[in-house]
């Protein structure tokens, strides 16, 4: 036997799901290639995911290679604990079966979505979602000297009325003083991750800003 609260869950969920179906067909409505909306409904997870992240006063994040050391990814993300930044990220899915984007949560902190938008791609007949938002480190503590943190990027979106779940990893180093941000590091224009599900694998490329 249900219980009334669960019966209530199970009835925003539903809700959400008809209103990110609902959503889907207005962005595809009017569209030449309507083909997209209909390979959206076979789950082939393939995706691109680009991320930059912005201080508070603009600038962006630092990053450094770690090519040769004993870390488990060769690029690390340099953050302050407890600043605000700006985070733009663009979700391509290539492999068309993204109907709706749900929320985007980094390092178990959701993002704090200011707008969002979604473009066809022609170059590879894909459909982008754009979201700009603000995010803040909450780590207990900076992380350790000679350490490195793991950070969960987690996207949920809709495929047809399924509710999913894309989990990508980066890594970081959370710092105590701003003074320290900056120290072998490169101001980061885009860190992009492809991400193919029957694979497993995530493919990481860090771009530097000019």
């Amino acid at each position: 036997m249900h219980t009334a609260s669960e019966e209530r869950s199970s009835e925003q969920l539903q809700l959400r799901r008809r209103s990110a179906a609902v959503t889907l067909e207005r962005c595809f409505r009017g569209l030449h290639d309507r083909s997209i909306y209909h390979a959206a409904l076979e789950h082939r997870p393939l995706f691109q995911l680009a991320m930059s992240i912005r201080d508070s006063d603009g600038n962006p994040v630092f990053f450094q290679r770690e090519e040769g050391r004993p870390f488990s990814e060769q690029h690390t993300v340099k953050v302050l604990l407890g600043e605000e930044y700006e985070v733009a990220l663009e979700l391509d899915d290539l492999g068309r079966t993204v109907t709706a984007v749900e929320s985007v949560d980094i390092d178990a902190q959701q993002l704090s979505v200011s707008r969002s938008s979604v473009h066809h791609r022609e170059r590879t007949n894909s459909y982008v979602y754009a979201l700009h938002g603000h995010w803040s480190p909450r780590h207990v503590q900076a992380t350790s000297v000679g350490e490195r943190d793991v950070c969960l990027v987690e996207v949920r979106y809709f495929h047809g009325q399924e509710a999913c779940l894309l989990e990508l990893h980066l890594q970081l180093k959370i710092y105590q003083q701003k003074k320290r941000l900056q120290s072998r590091g490169l101001p980061l224009k885009a860190a992009t991750c492809r991400f193919d599900a029957s694979v497993g694998i995530e493919r990481w490329s860090f771009a530097p800003a000019r």
